[in-house]
């Protein structure tokens, strides 16, 4: 996101409007558009995310340590893949890594 200071107040250049950009442009009558409602609006999609991600991480990492053939198998696949744990592939990559994209 670009960012460029116009008279102290920053301005989005972007292309793309945020959430907070269209609810506060939209043709809500005003009090829709109270900083309370943007902040619970926000604590929403906040919340929606990290559940969502919490929830998906923990079926996942259940059955990775229910199925120990299948964690190493991926170990295997990560390990040969990425041999420096410090140097991080880029997304593309890892999405051709056949069983990470496929565990079943």
């Amino acid at each position: 996101m670009l960012v460029q200071e116009r008279n102290s107040e920053k301005v989005n250049t972007n292309t793309h409007k945020t959430i907070f950009e269209e609810l506060r442009e939209s043709t809500l009558p005003p009090q829709e558009k109270t900083i309370d409602r943007l902040m619970d609006e926000g604590l929403i999609l906040i919340g929606a995310g990290g559940e969502t991600t919490a929830q998906t991480l923990a079926v996942l990492t259940f059955h990775l340590l229910n199925n120990p053939d299948k964690l190493e198998k991926l170990r295997e696949e990560l390990v040969k893949a990425m041999p420096d744990r410090n140097v991080l592939l880029p997304w593309q990559k890892l999405e051709q890594l056949p069983y990470l994209v496929s565990i079943s």
